[in-house]
């Protein structure tokens, strides 16, 4: 469903801006593909050019966001780990996700409406919430909203770029459960970002390990997670049991 191939992706010009290397990243229909590794080893800039600066969706090449198709953006939704700027103040927060099942599918508002609250109900989001504001919920709250409006939209691709950061456990899981419950009842791709393995682990099919801009590893998670190959998979897997998070490291083996 979405597919890169030998990106190379900068901050700034020249080499010593170059912050991914060569990289390859596939996500099937229906499947899920998670994107591991260090702090700062590029997960999130891979995430940012899979959603549009440099891949091909269904063959044919994502202009700039201006110049996308209603059918462009609503193939492709990115749920961010920080997402309070990408939701507006003037408006409740259920209003906003009910819109997007107006703009990108067509609905109307009373059924764009129903199936908002339906949505909202199954993330643990209560009535009370529905006339609030961004700026009166939580993050955790805020988190599982993006999480609702990026869903209604239906999309064929769904990237997660760590949105259970902030989530408590009984939040964590009503959102994996939406995650199995999407792929369950649709062909829709999920690129899946995260550092607790055991959900890597339980919600994806394959494994895509980063480490310094480059892919150190990859494959079926399961396999990758119980034989590790590379040492920054081993250092996630230790950092796992001892409560750390791991910061990047050069593997001399894996070159």
């Amino acid at each position: 469903m979405l597919e890169a191939r030998n990106l190379t992706a900068w901050l700034r010009p020249g080499r010593r801006g170059e912050v991914l290397h060569d990289v390859t990243v596939r996500v099937p229909e229906g499947g899920c593909t998670a994107l591991v590794g260090p702090s700062g080893s590029g997960k999130t800039v891979l995430a940012r050019c899979l959603a549009g600066l440099h891949e091909r969706y269904r063959g044919e090449p994502l202009p700039a966001l201006r110049r996308r198709t209603t059918r462009q953006i609503r193939g492709v939704q990115y749920v961010w780990q920080e997402v309070r700027n990408s939701f507006d103040d003037r408006r409740t927060v259920l209003e906003q996700v009910a819109r997007t099942a107006v703009r990108l599918r067509g609905l109307t508002t009373p059924e764009a409406d129903r199936q908002a609250r339906q949505l909202w109900e199954r993330l643990g989001l209560t009535s009370e919430h529905r006339a609030r504001y961004a700026a009166s919920l939580s993050g955790g709250e805020l988190q599982r909203v993006a999480l609702a409006r990026a869903l209604l939209a239906e999309p064929d691709v769904l990237i997660c770029d760590e949105i259970t950061t902030v989530l408590d456990a009984v939040s964590t899981h009503l959102v994996t459960a939406e995650i199995t419950r999407l792929r369950e009842q649709s062909d829709t791709a999920v690129l899946w970002i995260g550092h607790d393995l055991e959900l890597v682990e339980r919600l994806s099919d394959d494994l895509v390990v980063l480490n310094t801009g480059t892919v150190v590893e990859s494959g079926g998670s399961r396999t990758v997670l119980a034989s590790p190959a590379a040492d920054t998979t081993r250092l996630l897997l230790r950092s796992r049991h001892l409560g750390t998070a791991p910061t990047p490291l050069t593997e001399q083996s894996d070159q």
